[in-house]
């Protein structure tokens, strides 16, 4: 029966190597699919080529490659488009926001604030209708006006234009910072306001005698008004460097002099938006640590303290955030009769002093720069925040617990 049976098994494998050889055969002319590259791809141009220093694509990876250049496509659209408001809202303004000045300048007054939280909200709604599909390209959300356009060149343009419009408008809100000045005034160009002062100018060629007679005139009010004032002692200039807030060990910390001695308008403006983000700052901490375990039944899925914003359901809470944030900043206003930031004691606590607004300065300070890691953290490693900190989150707790119990029951 051995005999029998291993004649039986040598024919079956005599034959498996005839089946194995013809599949050798068919199979030979097909070549394996070389995997995804993402320097192969379109954005990488002279001079530099393929660009990314810091490792955030890798070959293969062709889903990471799609997100990441669909969301450089959106900020570049969105730059494009802000290079023409930029430019625009210096001689347009809407009725109800004609005495807001800058570019990004506006978003220090409630009507630039009003406006921008629209635009937010309507980006928040073409955020979760246009959605990304894998059988197109990142980015192309379908052509409804029908130009047919869309293709590899004009893409590739898109993609320069895009990048040049990011760094136009990041050089336009630094200069902007340090002068105060919006877009166009940054050209040097004659604007609006400047224009009319010009027309002034001339017309004061032609009545030159008048202005010089109220010249004199106002010089001789100037000269009574200093002989009557010349007994009160005048008052000490504004320093920047007595308010709260200059604490050890730096004292007070101003190295891009963003603050002068006697400007006081401006050190409270500072001041309330450092108490702002502090105050935001510090309710984000623990909104860091508590969204690891509680969530909305709607996002249970969603993943992550920065990363949140990756999903529909984040982008859509955070809009009602910063929608209900807007309308607080258009109902709290700064008053000159109180301190920066305080908006009066609704709760009765009485204990907004000194000391407790020293307090509030530093731990807000504190909780802007932890924020800060944690985002750089996030980044780097795609851990939230409780994940960072290297402690058992819920589900690997009840593990623990499993295993636990399963050694108990071994015994």
């Amino acid at each position: 029966a051995s005999a029998f049976a291993g004649r039986t098994m040598s024919s079956q494998g005599a034959r498996a190597k005839v089946a194995a050889a013809v599949a050798t055969v068919d199979e030979v002319g097909e070549a394996p699919k070389p995997p995804f590259s993402p320097a192969q791809q379109i954005g990488a141009i002279a001079p530099l080529g393929f660009f990314d220093p810091l490792g955030f694509t890798s070959v293969g990876d062709e889903r990471g490659f799609r997100k990441l250049q669909a969301a450089e496509l959106k900020h570049g659209r969105v730059a494009m488009m802000a290079s023409i408001g930029a430019v625009g809202q210096h001689f347009i303004k809407f009725p109800w926001a004609e005495k807001v000045h800058g570019t990004f300048g506006a978003m220090n007054s409630g009507e630039g604030v009003f406006g921008f939280v629209g635009l937010f909200v309507a980006s928040g709604f073409l955020e979760l209708a246009w959605r990304e599909s894998d059988d197109r390209e990142p980015g192309n959300f379908g052509d409804p006006l029908g130009f047919n356009q869309y293709n590899a060149d004009m893409r590739l343009k898109e993609i320069s234009n895009g990048r040049m419009a990011m760094i136009s408008m990041l050089a336009i809100f630094v200069a902007e910072v340090a002068s105060g000045k919006d877009a166009m005034e940054q050209f040097g160009l004659s604007a609006l306001p400047r224009v009319v002062a010009s027309r002034g100018a001339g017309a004061s060629a032609f009545a030159g005698r008048t202005m010089s007679s109220q010249g004199a005139r106002a010089k001789v009010a100037a000269a009574v008004a200093t002989v009557d004032e010349v007994g009160e002692a005048p008052k000490p200039p504004f320093s920047p460097a007595q308010q709260i807030g200059a604490i050890a060990p730096l004292g007070f910390f101003d190295p891009l002099g963003f603050t002068s001695v006697g400007d006081e308008r401006g050190f409270r403006k500072l001041q309330a938006a450092e108490l702002k983000h502090g105050r935001v700052a510090m309710m984000a901490s623990i909104g860091a640590v508590g969204q690891h375990f509680i969530k909305f039944p709607w996002a249970e899925k969603v993943h992550g303290t920065f990363g949140a914003m990756n999903s529909g359901e984040g982008v859509f809470g955070f809009v009602g955030l910063f929608v209900a944030s807007g309308f607080l900043e258009l109902a709290w206003r700064e008053s000159d009769d109180r301190e920066p930031g305080n908006f009066g004691d609704p709760l009765g606590f009485n204990q907004y002093n000194a000391d407790m607004r020293l307090k509030e300065i530093s731990n807000g300070r504190m909780a802007m720069i932890s924020m800060l890691a944690i985002f750089v953290a996030e980044v780097a490693s795609g851990k939230d925040a409780m994940e960072q900190f290297g402690l058992s989150a819920l589900p690997r707790v009840v593990a623990s617990r499993g295993a636990g119990a399963s050694a108990f029951a071994g015994r």
